[in-house]
């Protein structure tokens, strides 16, 4: 249980530092319309959505699967039991937390496509 704590808090921090380095907002360049801008930034927060599973969800998962299989070599259940419907729960999540994800980079396409024939197709 300690190893997958340990897994986890250095997932949590990995994801801590994508998120600084993601997500703070930024400044208009000197030159840059505030259209411009904003479509940029749309198209940042899409690409990030998009590549959530590689920056926000993989890094947490060993933890969790090593905390989950010592978890269930303890249970009452049997491990085979206890480990299959957490396993069950962590994929569920994980799909969930990933469609979520990508209907929200859909959303964000869409806003773009929008923004972009607004500003180009004058």
């Amino acid at each position: 249980m300690r190893i997958g704590s340990l897994l986890s808090i250095g997932g949590v921090l990995y994801v801590v530092c994508q998120l600084h380095k993601r997500g703070p907002a930024r400044t208009i360049p000197a030159g840059m319309s505030s259209v411009e801008f904003h479509l940029r930034e749309l198209k940042r927060q899409r690409d990030n959505l998009q590549t959530v599973w590689r920056w926000y969800m993989r890094p947490m998962i060993p933890g969790i699967v090593v905390f989950d299989i010592a978890l269930a070599m303890k249970h009452p259940w049997g491990p085979l039991v206890c480990l299959s419907l957490m396993a069950a729960i962590l994929v569920a999540t994980s799909v969930f937390v990933y469609m979520l994800n990508q209907w929200g980079a859909r959303k964000l396409q869409r806003e773009i496509e929008d923004l972009s024939e607004l500003l180009y197709d004058r």
